[in-house]
């Protein structure tokens, strides 16, 4: 099972003890699951055992939008960050989306996507 399947199931499991059920949020619906029409959850997890360390900081547009019309509607958005998942007790943290709103901050990403041209930059005849 990967990374976010296995963040995700522990956060079902989470909330399952709490006596509330999660349903899969819709595909670009900004986030992973939701409970009725008041609590909205993203999960993030990583394989990384210590939080100092963690590359955790990439959120999508959906995700703060999402955020935002729960704050405007009086509604729950929360992140659910789960680190060190292969560990035996894995460490969960509880982020509310007014921190995403609040601290976040936009930045610029620049992506190459030449995944279908890769082999016309391919060194040919390279020796070692």
């Amino acid at each position: 099972m990967n990374t976010g399947k296995k963040a995700e199931e522990f956060v079902l499991a989470y909330f399952k003890r709490k006596g509330i059920t999660l349903a899969k949020a819709g595909k670009g619906e900004g986030c992973d699951f939701k409970s009725g029409p008041s609590v909205y959850v993203e999960v993030k997890g990583t394989t990384f055992e210590s939080i100092a360390k963690l590359p955790f900081r990439y959120f999508t547009e959906k995700e703060y939008e999402k955020a935002q019309s729960c704050r405007d509607d009086g509604t729950q958005y929360e992140i659910h960050l789960i680190v060190d998942i292969n560990a035996s007790q894995p460490k969960h943290y509880i982020i509310p989306g007014d921190e995403l709103l609040d601290r976040g901050k936009a930045e610029t990403v620049w992506s190459l996507s030449i995944r279908n041209e890769y082999e016309k930059f391919k060194v040919k005849n390279d020796v070692q």
